[in-house]
């Protein structure tokens, strides 16, 4: 399948950059020590123009003429030893749709050649290659969206089995055990990214990832994982009591969290701004802590002193796809040098469009860190009841994050 994507894909990219010569090689074996190497993840773009999860690789490609030209790794009988055989010439040109083959000792003096008869060359850091890039690999296409759902089945079912599995008395990195344990049985061998099992205070850690501490009765266990299956990422978070038990604190933010990322979801269709599914959500999480009587104020006034930014310090959401933090592009008329964090693209002026990815992800943390900051606590004297947040600076957090398609008419949420 993978194989059919990448020449679809590059047919797309042949018409996207037609006047010039594009190329790029792939990643290899990273050193972690001695001779000891990092997992191998392929480079997004490279994956998603060849197909090609191994390492060693290189390809040129030849817009006008749509000729596909791949260079593999030259292997010896070391490597056949000592980490096993690879496709030989004529069986990678079968398997990647090649139109030519070489030696990727050939890659250099292929590209010095042929780069003379062009007057552009598009590498991998060549703006209009990676503008080109995240114009196609933000629109998924029917093969891309069912290696994506079959990520999400995985994801789902292992978060089930973690779900079931946790109890008071366990370390975080035992339910971690068992979530990434489904993962790989279901046939994930990669993770989308670093699992989060956090409990209690561990829980309001946005990016946690120490996983070392026993979960206890009463608080709250925030699981964020997902699995990826040949390169497309799943991102899926769930947060639940340890005991089984909800608290009365617990069920209410809880349900506060669930009514923004319905809201938000019922908002998400084509054409539509995700900065505007954000601020849903936003509004929605400030209605509900004044109802809680957490603040006071109207919610539209709150919004724009920035008052839910102590509460639900990110975004709505993001991108997704061969990254979990998938490429956006820029906005229209969007000066590209200012965008510090290629995350925040989906919050500027960019619409949504069918068959583009996203996540929706609201939630509520008590962060002492925020909550305690003396200017903070100046500054919103008026519309922060702080005695009464402050018996909640040992409750944790709250994320519910789900897997969304942008349709036409809304949006079809694939994750369990």
């Amino acid at each position: 399948m993978l194989s059919k994507i990448a020449r679809e894909n590059r047919r797309n990219l042949c018409e996207k950059l037609a006047n010039g010569l594009i190329f790029s090689a792939g990643n290899n074996y990273v050193r972690r020590n001695s001779d000891v190497d990092y997992p191998f993840r392929q480079d997004s773009n490279f994956l998603y123009l060849t197909g090609i999860e191994a390492p060693g690789y290189a390809f040129i490609l030849i817009p006008k003429t749509n000729e596909y030209l791949l260079f593999i790794p030259k292997i010896n009988t070391h490597h056949r030893v000592w980490i096993g055989n690879i496709p030989d010439l004529a069986e990678s040109k079968k398997i990647y749709g090649a139109d030519k083959i070489f030696y990727f000792d050939e890659y250099e003096k292929q590209l010095h050649l042929l780069s003379k008869k062009f007057d552009k060359t598009f590498s991998p850091q060549s703006p209009e290659f990676l503008s080109a890039l995240s114009e196609l690999r933000f629109v998924k296409s029917k093969e891309e969206l069912k290696l994506m759902k079959e990520a999400a089945r995985i994801s789902s079912k292992a978060h089930l089995v973690a779900r079931k599995y946790a109890r008071p008395g366990l370390f975080e990195y035992q339910v971690q055990a068992q979530l990434e344990k489904v993962m790989l049985e279901e046939g994930a061998r990669l993770l989308a990214y670093p699992s989060i099992v956090g409990t209690g205070k561990n829980s309001a850690v946005l990016h946690y990832h120490a996983n070392s501490s026993k979960l206890q009765k009463g608080e709250l266990l925030l699981i964020d994982a997902g699995a990826e299956v040949h390169g497309y990422a799943s991102d899926i978070t769930r947060t639940f009591p340890v005991s089984g038990q909800w608290t009365t604190k617990q069920k209410d933010i809880y349900d506060v969290v669930q009514n923004a990322q319905k809201k938000s979801i019922s908002s998400v269709r084509s054409g539509v701004k995700f900065r505007d599914v954000h601020k849903i959500s936003a509004l929605t999480i400030l209605e509900g802590l004044t109802s809680l009587g957490l603040l006071k104020g109207r919610s539209d006034e709150l919004l724009e002193r920035g008052v839910d930014r102590l509460f639900y310090p990110h975004g709505i959401g993001h991108a997704l796809g061969l990254d979990v933090h998938d490429v956006v592009p820029l906005p229209k008329n969007s000066e590209s040098h200012k965008i510090k964090k290629p995350g925040s693209l989906l919050r500027l002026d960019r619409a949504l469009v069918e068959n583009a990815v996203v996540t929706v992800e609201p939630g509520i943390y008590f962060i002492p860190a925020l909550l305690q900051d003396p200017s903070k606590r100046k500054k919103y004297q008026d519309c922060v009841q702080w005695n009464k947040v402050d018996k909640y600076l040992n409750f944790g957090g709250i994320r519910i994050e789900d897997d969304v398609i942008v349709t036409k008419a809304g949006s079809d949420v694939y994750t369990l």
